[in-house]
């Protein structure tokens, strides 16, 4: 087993993470990416300047993978943590998620409603982006050799 330092606030951390794991010549059987913050008091900010929820759950994890692929094994799985929170229908009791761009989530315009709304909306939209990431990966990798 091998244990590195890594921080998703930064995406310095996650190069640094990457080019760390490139000197193990290690294969990675299984990468998941297992990311859950939410701040329902203020919106904060990843060190990069992104806002944090988007930049923690979703970004830095989904930066991460692709830096990763070239140290995949051929037969490797590639998981994505999510939550029913991306689906209103599931009537979790967070707000439903809230896509219009990229831009918009990683730099959000100040809004009216209360904060405790925004943050649980946030982390229900990084949770989709996860989804929707997923199944473009899969799709992208499909019929590719990793080796």
């Amino acid at each position: 087993m091998i244990c590195l330092p890594l921080d998703l606030e930064s995406l310095q951390s996650v190069r640094e993470f990457k080019e760390h794991f490139g000197k193990t010549n290690t294969k990675i059987s299984t990468l998941i990416n297992n990311a859950g913050l939410q701040n329902v008091d203020k919106t904060k900010y990843t060190k990069e300047g992104f806002e944090q929820t988007f930049g923690v759950n979703h970004l830095a994890p989904f930066y991460l993978t692709l830096l990763l692929i070239p140290y995949l094994a051929e037969d490797a799985s590639i998981t994505f943590t999510a939550s029913g929170t991306h689906d209103p229908y599931q009537k979790s009791g967070m707000p439903a998620p809230e896509f219009k761009d990229a831009k918009l989530l990683a730099y959000p315009l100040e809004t009216d409603e209360k904060q405790i709304k925004v943050g649980q909306r946030r982390y229900a939209t990084s949770k989709l982006c996860n989804i929707m990431t997923t199944y473009e990966l899969q799709r992208r990798l499909a019929n590719t050799k990793l080796e």
